[in-house]
């Protein structure tokens, strides 16, 4: 893939346009639909930024110790979606929520952050690990990787590949520290979560999760998905932050009593 007039198209049918290189974003700006696209495309950058669009933004994988070279940049597509506010949920601090009306199936945010293996994860205690989600095995067919802006059949490159784990560090799990992505920010819930974890191919961070809804999610609601921890140690404990499994009790002991 390369071009100086190439088009990605996020799930909604925005997308970036711009100049690709070697199959990677070089320099690309926001727009809105297509009609949207063919006005960018035609302005220079400086009409561009004097318009306000969004960008430019280049393929800008996080590495081990490097979140992103432009951490409080958002992505486009997520700003439309989803922002951050004061959670519903007591005690939670901040959560996430629909900015739109988003329909079943729809990617509501990006989750990006610092590429940890799984045993430096495993190493840490709890309160280390509030942020991190594992990347876990290549469940990314040829269909899916078309359907998210890329070619059927692309190579991956080695910086892309599948494995270990995704991590927002507590330094930068404030909106003011690290906007690039906002999956993060999205809170538990055991028996009402309107969202799950996916993979996403993405333009600028690599091989990343998102959120997506599995059901309609209303304008102003938040976005809840179910943690899910489900590792068992071999001692028979699940292996989880002490909230979820005090809440996992509570949830089983509200059901016997049923």
């Amino acid at each position: 893939m390369n071009g100086d007039s190439v088009r990605y198209f996020y799930p909604d049918g925005s997308g970036l346009v711009g100049i690709w290189k070697e199959g990677r974003m070089d320099k690309s700006w926001y727009f809105k639909d297509e009609d949207d696209a063919t006005c960018v495309e035609a302005m220079t950058d400086e009409e561009r930024v004097s318009q306000g669009v969004s960008g430019p933004y280049r393929y800008d994988p996080p590495t081990h110790d490097c979140i992103s070279s432009d951490p409080l940049l958002p992505d486009p597509y997520e700003s439309r979606a989803v922002a951050v506010r004061p959670s519903h949920i007591v005690d939670a601090g901040e959560g996430l929520f629909a900015k739109r009306d988003l329909m079943y199936g729809e990617v509501a945010a990006f989750y990006s952050g610092l590429r940890l293996t799984l045993a430096e994860v495993e190493a840490r205690g709890w309160d280390h690990n509030a942020n991190a989600i594992s990347m876990g095995p290549d469940n990314e067919s040829d269909n899916e990787q078309d359907e998210m802006g890329f070619e059927p059949g692309e190579d991956l490159e080695p910086d892309q590949s599948w494995g270990g784990v995704i991590d927002v560090p507590y330094r930068y799990s404030q909106t003011s520290q690290y906007a690039a992505t906002l999956g993060h920010k999205a809170n538990h819930s055991f028996t009402q979560p309107n969202c799950k974890y996916e993979w996403y191919i993405h333009p600028r961070f690599g091989n990343i999760r998102c959120i997506q809804t599995i059901t309609y999610v209303r304008a102003g609601e938040e976005i809840l998905v179910n943690y899910d921890y489900n590792e068992i140690l071999e001692n028979g404990e699940l292996q989880a932050p002490e909230w979820y499994k005090d809440g996992l009790k509570a949830l089983k002991k509200e059901e016997t009593s049923i």
